[in-house]
């Protein structure tokens, strides 16, 4: 990447998928910004390319997202304004959007940090979830050191979570399947971010594990 960026060249190419209007009564849309592989890199010339491909899925109250990206846009149509949630690069496959009674949170799934220092940053760097809330215009950032963010899931009736992480036991940079997991919440109100299971509980359970008592 360092090389074609000194030889004024790229290899990749931003593109806008179709704008998602998710907040009826403000006229809120989401574009999702992805990016185009070209097969050999090019000289970069004064045109854009446009082509973008969606998946979606519906269940009660969100709408799930997959695909390829690196950023989501949100375009006011009253105030025919648009801005980005990243400032910096990001990679992720996955976002959600929730509406709530008083509120629309966007959950994204990313990796922001080259964890494993191969001079990428993509989905086989640790991850970790971001939150967007309509209402307040903040982007939050859930996440654990040493670590890479599984999956996650909104409590019942809640904007609270629970979250699965992979612990990088040999702290690599990367999360093997051979790696233990560990569960975690996240209170949305309070802000407060902790461990499911107590520490005397999960030392009872290792000496039960090894035979110890």
């Amino acid at each position: 990447i360092q090389k074609l960026q000194e030889e004024g060249k790229r290899s990749q190419i931003v593109t806008y998928e179709e704008a998602l209007l998710i907040d009826t009564i403000n006229r809120i849309y989401l574009i999702p910004v992805s990016q185009v592989n070209l097969k050999t890199a090019e000289k970069i010339p004064e045109r854009e390319l446009l082509n973008a491909t969606e998946y979606s899925s519906y269940a009660n109250d969100y709408q799930r997202h997959y695909g390829d990206y690196n950023n989501l846009i949100l375009y006011s149509d009253y105030e025919d304004s648009a801005y980005a949630l990243f400032e910096d690069r990001v990679q992720f496959s996955l976002y959600e959007v929730h509406h709530f009674d008083d509120d629309i949170l966007i959950s994204i799934q990313t990796a922001k940090e080259d964890s494993d220092s191969n001079g990428l940053v993509n989905l086989l760097d640790h991850q970790s979830l971001h939150l967007y809330a309509l209402k307040e215009k903040r982007l939050r950032n859930i996440k654990l050191q040493n670590a890479s963010l599984q999956s996650y899931r909104f409590k019942l009736l809640s904007k609270s979570l629970m979250l699965s992480f992979g612990i990088d036991h040999n702290k690599n940079g990367l999360y093997e399947s051979r790696e233990p997991l560990e569960n975690y919440q996240y209170h949305y109100e309070q802000e407060i971010f902790k461990p499911i299971l107590a520490p005397v509980l999960k030392e009872q359970l290792q000496k039960r594990l090894e035979g110890s008592k």
